[in-house]
């Protein structure tokens, strides 16, 4: 073990000895997995997590989370109205934003998985 480490385990030792670990809050309890984190690389999670307690959300994640809400709220609709149009505009819009935070083109593999889609339900109703 390198020094700090060594200096970090004998001070959790020290206090685990002196009874200052006992009874915290969720003691015994599993941690919780933070779905936001599924997408984002393991070598970084750490350190997007300490963002997240010091209140900061990198926009990748903001704008999957929305993306996400606004895809279950257009699934959800039955009827097609003015109102899910300004919700799909609204999602492209986010598309496009994430596109270009990762230099990828998320508006056409969502135009062709939406393609994909109607003519798998096309051939189905054949």
């Amino acid at each position: 073990m390198m020094f700090l480490e060594r200096l970090a385990e004998s001070k959790i030792c020290q206090a685990r000895d002196a009874g200052d670990l006992d009874n915290l809050s969720g003691s015994g309890q599993r941690i919780p997995e933070e779905i936001d984190m599924l997408g984002v690389a393991q070598s970084v999670r750490v350190a997007y997590r300490i963002m997240k307690n010091a209140g900061y959300i990198p926009e990748e994640l903001q704008l999957r989370r929305e993306i996400s809400e606004i895809d279950a709220l257009l699934s959800a609709c039955e009827v097609d109205n003015e109102s899910t149009a300004a919700h799909r505009k609204r999602l492209n819009l986010l598309l496009g934003r994430l596109d270009e935070s990762r230099g990828e083109n998320l508006i056409l593999q969502e135009a062709y998985f939406h393609r994909v889609s109607e003519r798998f339900a096309k051939n189905r109703n054949s």
